[in-house]
């Protein structure tokens, strides 16, 4: 398990195949998740977190967040800002907080 952390700027922040924590902090990040169960904090700005397989928590803070589950059971909070949230397939949960969000059912247990 690793912890990766973003910087003030725009970063790719990639995680390995042990299920990790990855924060992006402020800027407009994009964050991957690999093969196990990830954490995902996006931050300030508009993020892209994509989890990817395992069973994964995504939470995308402020900003316009675009969120995607991938393979696997997960958790989706878009946070504050107009949100796309994508659980993928799983049986997911979904839930934007506040602003208008958008939601991709993409399996029929979402």
């Amino acid at each position: 398990m690793a912890y990766i952390r973003g910087t003030p700027g725009n970063d790719f922040l990639q995680g390995t195949y042990f299920g990790d924590i990855i924060e992006g902090y402020a800027g407009n990040d994009t964050m991957r998740g690999a093969d196990n169960s990830d954490t995902m904090r996006g931050g300030n700005d508009n993020d892209d977190l994509f989890g990817e397989y395992g069973n994964d928590f995504l939470y995308g803070d402020s900003g316009r967040d675009y969120l995607n589950g991938g393979v696997g059971d997960d958790y989706l909070w878009g946070g504050s800002g107009r949100d796309t949230i994508d659980g993928g397939s799983g049986n997911d949960v979904m839930r934007g907080g506040t602003g208008y969000d958008t939601y991709v059912v993409s399996s029929p247990n979402d």
